[in-house]
Parts: C-alpha cells; structure tokens; sequence
C-alpha cells in the first residue's frame, strides 16, 4: 500500500484525546473516542494489505501472524515486564493479585474478557489498573485470529461478493452494539463481537478505495473535514453516560472514514493532518498508547494527594518520551526483518513472556503474594479490611437498570398502602443511601427505590420503554413510579455533576404530583484511592491514620459542597443535605465509625460510595433536617 503522512497524523489524533481521557484532563471526557478511530484505521490497513497480498498472489497466513507479532508483542511484552517492579512495591495484595491476573489475561489476549468481568472502564478504580487499556489490543487479536480466514474462505466468491457480505457482518455488529448498550453496557463496550463493526468498517473502506473508488478523488465538499468535524464533535461531546458503542459510534467512525476516504495532501485536512509534528506522534503512537495508562496508574497508586492537572500532563509528556524510547529501540528493529530476524524474535518474546507469566502464575497462587509482603498478623488485619460484598448486598443491586438489563424487581416499586412511600432516585450514590434510610426510618415510610449506575436525575420526556438505553429507561421508569404511586416526597443523590442537573425542572415537574419539596444529598468524601486500601496501607506501614483525616481526600469536594449549598440555601422547593457536613470538620473526614479493623465500620467502600455502616452512620446524623418535611415519630 501507498504510504499517507495524514493516516499517521490521523494515528495522533486517535492516541492524544485517549491519553488526556486517562489522565483525566479537563475537557477531555470523550477521549475515549480515540480508541475507535484506532479500530477503524487498523481495519482499513489490515485489510488493503491482505487485499494487496492475494492480487500478488503471494499471501500467506504465516507471514501475517509473524507480521503481527513483529507489530504488537515486542513493545507490548517490555511495557508488561517493565510494569512488574513497581507493581511489586505499590500495590497491597488484592491489587498484585488482580494485576497478576491481567498479566495472564493480556499474554493470552483476554484482557477485554477479564475486565469486562471485573469493572466498569468509566469507574474511578479502573484508574488504578496499569494494563486495563490493553483491552483493545485484545479486541484487535481476537478480531485478526480469523479475519483473514475469513478473507481466504470468501475471496473465491469475488470482491464485491466479499464487499457485501462484509457489509452484512457489520451491519449485524453495529446492531448488537445498540442492542446491548441499553442491555449490557459493560459488556457491550470491552466484547469483540460488538466492536467488530468498527474494525470492519474501515474493511469496507479498503475494499472500496482498492475497486469501486470512483468517489474519494472528488472533495469539492471538503469531506474530510466533515469528518475531522465529526471527531472533534465527539470528542468534545460524548462522556462517560453517552451509550457506547451503538449508533452514537456511528460519528467518530463516519468521521474516520471520510477523513482516509478523502483527506490528501492536497485538502486543508490532510496538510493538518500530515503535518511533522503530528506525523511525529503518529509513528510512535502505539508505544504512547501502551505507556500512558501503566505511568498515570503507578502515578496514583504511589500518591495519597490528588494529583493536579499540571503534574498530570507531564506524565503524559513522558509517556511520549518512553514511546520514543520503545518506538525506536523496540518496535523499529523488531518490525525490521533484516535487523532481527525470525529466531532473534521468538527468542526476545520467549524470554520476556516467561518471566511475565511466571510472575502472574505466582502473584495469583500467592494471592498478591502476601506472604512473602507481610506477616501473619497483618494479612489477617489485611484481609478484614477486603471486599466490599456486605454493603453491595445492601444497596438492592436488583433496583439498577444497569445491572439487572431490561427490568428491575417489582419490589423496589411496591407502594405501601399503610406507609408514606419515599422514593430514591439517582446514580449509585443513591443507592448506598438506601441501607441507611431503610435502616433509620423503615417503620415510617415505604421506600421505593430506582437508582441506576452512572445515572443522573432528569426529567425523560420519552415513554418509558425497553429499548431505551439504561439512563433514560431509569428515569423513564422513575417518573411512571411517580405517576403510579401516591409519593409523599423525593431523595436523589448522585456522586457529581449536581450543577448540570436540572432541579428546577424536576422540582416543578413533581409540583404537580403534590410533591412541593425534594431532598437532595450532596457529595460525598472522594478519596484518591479506595478507602479500604487507604487504611490498610497505612496501618501495614505503622502509620496509622485517626478516624478523621485530610490525607488522601480530593478537595475539590469541598469547593462542590460549598457551591450547592449557597444555591439551594434560598430555594424553598429543595431541602440540601450536606455529607461533607455530616462526616468532615476541621480534623478531616471521619472514615471510620470506631476503631475496631474492619471493612465493615469505614464510611465507605472505595473512593467514593458509603458502605451500609456509613450509610446508615450519615443518614442517622441527617434526621433532624429530613424531619423538617415530616415530623418521624
């Protein structure tokens, strides 16, 4: 195939917005984009070189395999070596273990598998993952293990043939995709089948522009810059509550295709595009992407403070200094055949993968090698402070669009004909307010419960239906409760964001349903890691911490809570409850109700969420500010 400086510039453009989304650079909460735009341009190259190869009548299967690993595994298998030292002497137990298993995950291509099965990518423990961003590659190799069976079965067929039934197999992907980004998002964004679509689009493209092209050398319409359009439109747009990926991918992807379809040297795009600085960046891309997110996580988990945006971006400029780095010592002469030839690469990889899986085998059989990190007393003590399944067990998972698919349990919408019903609306954080609603005030009210995960509050001017995606079948769902139930009043909660929620417009809206004021719970304590981890460390480290801290507390929580109380203070529809105030004075925030050690006594079960302890702590000291509303006999 024909070199083209804007496929390398488009390379950059990919990487850039999905290193500022992990380092969680203001602005940039569509980054993640960028992982798409990669899918899309690897389809598109994969597939004009297999093209290229069977006209030559000289493809092999072989080849393309030893192609592959000269591509991906050098500078893959470094970075996951490299990674184990500072695992070692960061990490507590339950973290090596999990990092060990996604090192076997990761030799094994089944990475994507492991973390779908682990967390949610948005969620603020992914953070803390170095090789969590390796689920693409995985995508990418589970994809190309048959792709080019795939080509070897069907090219008898002719292309257009092969054009159109290519054409089917990602129009059945991309259905799959918007299937089950309402169904199962978790799923729906780490699993092959249904990011396929993508990496067959740009397949399409390289069969187009390789036979049928007798469009892409018209641009009178300036195309390619719709398309780049398209990108940074998505880019600025998209956060982590956008469905994804379904038909909203159809932007990015469209965007992608129009830029390799049309963008030249001779287009306004394809001169940005080709320019040296992001050419510069494209050629090492692939190392930038494999360092960024193992440097951002070591960075957290070797920190107690919030790390500022400067510091921030200058790990990003590092992981280009490392890419380089890669890039040239690494990737270079190892894509070279001259330079290393078949047995100089099986022997590099050998010797690297024995030492990553020999690491993983024995991180997971030692359980984060515990033994050999600390004493018999402090893995007991360890071990109390591990697992969070109490407080989950108590949030009613079975209330969460989000984790239970299409419906939810009958019994988070059962009204009560003897009690006033209540009910709790929001994200997560309105569900770990449940344990200690129900708790406290259970025998005065019947509380009702639709809270879904990552879902802010909004009025969903769409009937509810099961084709809506989880947020807006949540809200959905909450206002046909409200229609159906006889409601005395409304609790929301959500982790952040409280400023882009409309509460005028649901205040005004439940006005109607005689319901004149809501409760709103502010934000809770944010710590820069999982609290239970916190704690642990520090008390393995003879540095216990009192039960109120500062250390490990993101302020910016501070500023949120200020701010919603000077707005609420004059609004006689909304009743503002303050967990800042509940939990935090001037010594810090209390993590711990008493000092026995124990998960269960912290406030919280991670950065963030309350744990049923804290929960039913935090709603015990609000009593006299919900009772305002109605005397709690």
């Amino acid at each position: 195939m024909i070199y083209r400086r804007e496929i390398d510039g488009l390379r950059a453009l990919a990487v850039i917005p999905v290193i500022l989304f992990h380092a969680g650079i203001n602005n940039s909460e569509g980054g993640f984009v960028g992982v798409d735009v990669f899918f899309v341009i690897s389809g598109y190259l994969i597939t004009g070189l297999i093209l290229s190869k069977k006209e030559n009548a000289n493809f092999s299967l072989i080849d393309f395999y030893e192609r592959r690993a000269r591509r991906i595994l050098p500078a893959l298998f470094v970075v996951m070596f490299f990674c184990i030292p500072p695992a070692y002497l960061l990490m507590l137990p339950n973290q090596l273990e999990d990092f060990s298993e996604s090192l076997i995950a990761v030799s094994l291509f089944l990475s994507n598998i492991l973390f779908w099965t682990e967390s949610n990518y948005f969620s603020a423990a992914a953070e803390l993952k170095p090789l969590l961003h390796t689920w693409s590659l995985a995508v990418e190799e589970q994809f190309y293990i048959f792709f080019p069976l795939f080509i070897l079965i069907f090219w008898r067929f002719g292309k257009l043939t092969l054009f159109f039934i290519i054409f089917f197999l990602a129009l059945m992907g991309l259905g799959l995709a918007e299937f089950f980004s309402s169904r199962s998002p978790v799923a729906n964004f780490y699993l092959t089948p249904m990011r396929s679509w993508e990496l067959l689009s740009g397949s399409l493209l390289a069969i187009y522009m390789q036979n049928f092209n007798f469009i892409s050398r018209i641009n009178n319409f300036q195309l390619d810059s719709i398309g780049l359009f398209l990108i940074f439109f998505s880019i600025l747009v998209y956060n982590s509550h956008t469905p994804f990926p379904g038909l909203y991918a159809l932007i990015p992807i469209i965007g992608t295709l129009l830029i390799i379809c049309f963008a030249n040297q001779n287009t306004i795009t394809g001169k940005f595009l080709g320019s040296k600085a992001l050419v510069s960046i494209g050629l090492i891309s692939y190392s930038a992407y494999l360092w960024h997110q193992p440097l951002l996580a070591f960075a957290r988990l070797s920190s107690f403070s919030l790390l500022g945006q400067e510091f921030l971006l200058l790990i990003c400029f590092l992981s280009f200094i490392f890419a380089y780095l890669s890039w040239r010592f690494v990737e270079q002469p190892f894509r070279d055949r001259n330079k290393k030839n078949k047995k100089q690469l099986i022997l590099f990889l050998s010797s690297l993968l024995s030492g990553i899986i020999i690491f993983g085998y024995l991180g997971i059989h030692s359980k984060g090698f515990e033994n050999q990190k600390y004493s018999p007393e402090s893995i007991n003590f360890l071990k109390n402070y591990q697992g969070k399944e109490n407080s989950i067990l108590e949030y009613k998972e079975d209330c969460n669009f989000y984790e239970s698919g299409l419906e939810i349990s009958p019994s988070c919408y059962q009204e009560s004909l003897k009690k006033d019903n209540i009910l709790i609306w929001g994200d997560s954080h309105a569900q770990a307010l449940g344990p200690g609603l129900r708790y406290n005030l259970g025998n005065h009210y019947n509380f009702l419960q639709v809270a879904t995960s990552s879902c802010l509050p909004e009025i969903e001017k769409r009937i509810y239906t099961k084709h809506l995606s989880s947020c807006k079948r949540s809200n959905a769902f909450s206002l046909k409760v409200i229609e159906e139930v006889d409601m005395s009043k409304i609790i929301f909660a959500q982790e952040k964001d409280h400023m882009q929620t409309d509460w005028e417009e649901i205040s005004l809206f439940l006005n109607d349903y005689g319901i004149n004021k809501i409760i709103i719970f502010g934000p809770t304590p944010r710590w820069v890691q999982p609290l239970p981890n916190l704690v642990a460390y520090h008390e393995l480290h003879n540095q216990p911490l009192l039960n109120n801290s500062f250390i490990g507390l993101d302020a910016k929580v501070f500023k949120e809570d200020k701010i919603l109380k000077e707005r609420f203070a004059s609004n006689p529809r909304v009743i503002y409850i303050s967990i800042i105030d509940l939990l935090c004075n001037e010594d810090g925030c209390r993590f711990r109700i008493d000092n026995s050690p124990s998960n269960d006594n912290l406030t919280q079960i991670d950065q963030a969420h309350l744990s049923a302890t804290g929960s039913k702590f935090v709603i015990q000291r609000a009593l006299p500010q919900i009772e305002l509303i109605h005397d709690v006999k």
